[in-house]
């Protein structure tokens, strides 16, 4: 079995992706197979040895045993996967690691109207950076979190496919992505399945519905474009993101 695991922060079009490459022809592809939010917690504050490698190692396994000689690529496109790369690598020693991302200006405010206080949330592990972090907004601290990740990925220099990209450019979808992984899919096919939208941000009204039926607090606040914000909050994200962002390809202006 050849295995693929495509990660990045959260709400970069990862369920999005995995819809569009469970048509491929070859594939076995799908959205956070392996792994959900509290493996994203464990593996940001447990060392790999003591929690992701075992982890990862039993789902290896279960998936082998299960595969029944199956020849197509196993592809889990999943956020959750961001903090445990290392981990991937030493139990898949063979897999391929691709780096999905997005414009921090539609991942940072669309993780905000999402964000539970309730949750466990991902912090900083060194004193200096936590301190910073408990006295930073919310909306300070998810743009640390998507440049923390996107930095760190980065640094590891796996392959970037940009999201927008995916979506907008057949060519850029076909060389980055089917010609890497040994996949094929007619740009019919790839026009049809981006055309069904999957995961889109609801409305205030349904969030605060949401939230009033599961008791959790979610924001009810409009989802408004980049240029529209205050000007503080724009010049925060432009700070904590733009290093990461002109990594891979975006430019940030307040």
């Amino acid at each position: 079995m050849k295995w693929v695991f495509i990660t990045g922060m959260g709400r970069s079009g990862t369920k999005f992706l995995g819809h569009i490459l469970g048509a491929a022809q070859g594939s076995d592809a799908d959205h956070e197979r392996i792994a959900n939010r509290a493996f994203t917690i464990h593996s940001w504050y447990l060392q790999d040895a003591v929690y992701a490698v075992p982890y990862l190692q039993r789902v290896r396994n279960e998936l082998e045993q299960s595969d029944g000689g199956n020849d197509r690529v196993f592809i889990d496109v999943n956020g959750h996967l961001r903090h445990a790369t290392d981990a991937l690598e030493e139990v898949f020693p063979e897999c391929q690691i691709l780096h999905l991302v997005r414009d921090p200006r539609s991942v940072v405010p669309s993780i905000y109207l999402r964000r539970n206080e309730r949750d466990a949330q991902i912090m900083p592990h060194d004193r200096e950076a936590l301190e910073w972090w408990l006295d930073a907004s919310v909306f300070e601290q998810i743009a640390w979190d998507w440049a923390m990740t996107t930095q760190t990925l980065l640094d590891k220099q796996y392959p970037v496919l940009q999201f927008e990209r995916l979506l907008k450019d057949y060519a850029y979808f076909d060389e980055q992505v089917l010609q890497s992984l040994d996949l094929k899919m007619p740009e019919a096919n790839w026009q049809a399945r981006k055309e069904r939208r999957v995961n889109k941000t609801r409305s205030a009204v349904t969030r605060k519905l949401y939230a009033k039926v599961t008791g959790r607090n979610i924001s009810t606040e409009v989802l408004r474009p980049f240029a529209e914000w205050p000007l503080e909050q724009r010049q925060s994200l432009v700070k904590l993101c733009d290093a990461a962002a002109q990594g891979v390809g975006y430019t940030l202006k307040a």
